[in-house]
């Protein structure tokens, strides 16, 4: 895909509120670098970054060689695919406190990495090795699931999703990738995208307030379920609460004097 055809597929998926977006990327390189020196110290910021992109454009590599090799085809056909999703479904409107819900929830270095952490991996190598079952996905890595509908926990399913993530990164711009997200993802019977799930709950997507956000988030890990069980129902709870926890740690970050 060269440089026109990118510039083409970000006209199509196109919205408003770009200004914003961007503050909300440069806000999550903050908040990570107040959690760095929280737990070393400010002095050793320069070493964790210089180790977190080293390591970042190491895992990058090797996914985005992956793409360009045993997962080629799989890569233009999923290019293809998002394509011409872009040129036909109406995104919906919005607002900035759903999307940092999504992305505390989710995938809270997404401004940070390009389709695959090495740090959610890892910890989730770990997690697993000590027999407690942790994600490690990115939003990229989720959209690349929910389009391939590949839900199967094996090693080379998880290689072919890591793969296809850097290319999809390629493709699509941060701000646009996660408002493709958000009007595939599933939140429950009956509610595939935000518009369904805030149809469903009563909420206006453009004007979340930061709980109601929050309640849509954690929709995206526990969906709502026909006859669900009564612990699900209290999972979702103690997820909406996390979720508002680290939303509040967002807002004061942004608020807090430099």
């Amino acid at each position: 895909m060269d440089r026109k055809e990118r510039l083409q597929l970000s006209s199509d998926c196109g919205y408003p509120g770009a200004n914003e977006r961007a503050d909300l990327g440069a806000l999550s390189i903050q908040l990570r670098r107040r959690a760095v020196e929280r737990r070393f110290g400010s002095a050793s910021h320069n070493w964790c970054s210089l180790f977190f992109v080293q390591a970042a454009g190491l895992t990058w590599f090797f996914c985005w060689l992956l793409s360009r090799t045993i997962y080629r085809s799989q890569a233009k056909n999923l290019q293809e695919r998002i394509s011409a999703i872009c040129g036909t479904i109406v995104f919906s409107n919005i607002g900035a406190k759903l999307m940092v819900a999504v992305i505390v929830a989710e995938d809270h270095r997404f401004f940070l990495h390009k389709g695959v952490d090495h740090v959610a991996i890892l910890r989730a190598v770990v997690c697993n090795l000590k027999g407690r079952r942790e994600g490690g996905s990115t939003l990229e890595q989720q959209v690349v699931r929910v389009l391939t509908g590949d839900y199967r926990l094996k090693v080379g399913r998880k290689l072919r999703e890591m793969a296809l993530a850097t290319r999809i990164g390629e493709q699509l711009s941060k701000e646009q990738l996660l408002r493709l997200y958000l009007e595939i993802a599933y939140f429950g019977k009956d509610a595939i995208g935000v518009a369904a799930i805030a149809k469903k709950l009563g909420f206006d997507p453009a004007g979340m307030s930061s709980d109601e956000a929050a309640q849509v988030a954690a929709c995206i890990k526990y969906p709502y379920a026909s006859g669900e069980s009564e612990q699900r129902a209290e999972r979702r709870v103690k997820r909406v609460e996390r979720i508002m926890k680290r939303h509040r740690g967002v807002e004061n970050a942004r608020s807090a004097p430099e």
